[in-house]
């Protein structure tokens, strides 16, 4: 029996390394010029993975896959610290918004 169930359109929290800074100024970069620079320059970043306090990140589960997951490897640092992510429930996020 599972201890849990994620669920790929979860969201979730994590703080970027330097290098998962790096990997998601490149993404948004490649959004912008996807785009064919149709709109004024936005904070793209808003729209995949948003910028919380205390410089922790918030994303669906899958864009997270989307953006970081072919930079997970035995061999090179990690695009988040100590390597960890939180899941956020939808308790959880109902929650904040109450209080």
């Amino acid at each position: 029996m599972p201890i849990c169930t994620v669920n790929l359109n979860d969201l979730i929290r994590f703080k970027l390394s330097k290098r998962g800074k790096e990997i998601l100024d490149k993404h948004v970069l490649k959004q912008y010029e996807q785009l064919g620079k149709q709109f004024a320059l936005i904070d793209l970043v808003e729209v995949d993975v948003m910028k919380k306090g205390d410089g922790y990140y918030e994303a669906q589960f899958w864009k997270f896959i989307e953006i970081f997951g072919e930079a997970f490897s035995m061999t090179e640092d990690s695009p988040v610290e100590k390597n960890e992510i939180e899941i956020l429930s939808v308790k959880d996020i109902i929650s904040e918004k109450v209080k």
